[in-house]
């Protein structure tokens, strides 16, 4: 049987597709790939730079759904979490969009993006997986 080698691509519940795919492009510098979905109520964006090389490098992409459930019991997702190369310069980037970040030192922060889905960015390494 093949070992699964990445994750292809996240999806993520929202209430309304053009606020949250603002968000997430503004906030992490994220290309909108394009809508999809009927009458394109989903919308898959990537960071910048991985549009080509993503199916064959296995960068994962993030597809934002409109959440087909009423929101008083809407699907909850688990937090996305996202690598930044410089804690503070993406608080002060987070600050300057009216995004609230809830900091740990300089090695994690804690976010909620408009539908209240928890994103968490980390330093590179901080999640790595401990060796064999």
């Amino acid at each position: 049987m093949p070992i699964p080698q990445y994750i292809f691509g996240i999806k993520v519940y929202v209430s309304d597709l053009d606020r949250s795919m603002k968000f997430y492009a503004d906030l992490f510098d994220m290309d909108i790939l394009g809508k999809a979905g009927t009458g394109g109520r989903a919308v898959s964006l990537a960071f910048k730079g991985t549009r080509a090389e993503m199916s064959q490098a296995g960068g994962a992409s993030l597809t934002l759904l409109i959440n087909p459930i009423p929101a008083q019991v809407a699907i909850r997702n688990p937090a996305i979490v996202i690598t930044v190369p410089d804690l503070n310069v993406f608080k002060q980037k987070a600050a300057s969009l009216g995004v609230k970040l809830d900091t740990v030192g300089d090695v994690a922060g804690f976010g909620q993006d408009p539908d209240g889905n928890w994103f968490e960015i980390v330093r590179p390494g901080y999640l790595a997986a401990p060796e064999r």
